[in-house]
């Protein structure tokens, strides 16, 4: 990041974007009453299972 003199801020939790994108349709096929596993989603989106849970209480979370 470029700094600018001031205190640098972080916008990015280091997490990928897939990642949390991932969780968010996880998260919202389940509040759907949809039958989506996170291993079809993983699968999908060429990560593991694990990235899924960890983004989704993370999301639970805020």
């Amino acid at each position: 990041m470029a700094e600018t003199g001031r205190t640098s801020k972080r916008t990015s939790n280091g997490c990928r974007p897939s990642g949390v994108a991932a969780a968010c349709i996880h998260k919202a096929a389940r509040e759907h009453g949809r039958s989506l596993t996170q291993q079809r989603v993983a699968d999908a989106g060429g990560m593991a299972t694990g990235t899924i849970r960890a983004r989704r209480d993370e999301l639970n979370a805020v």
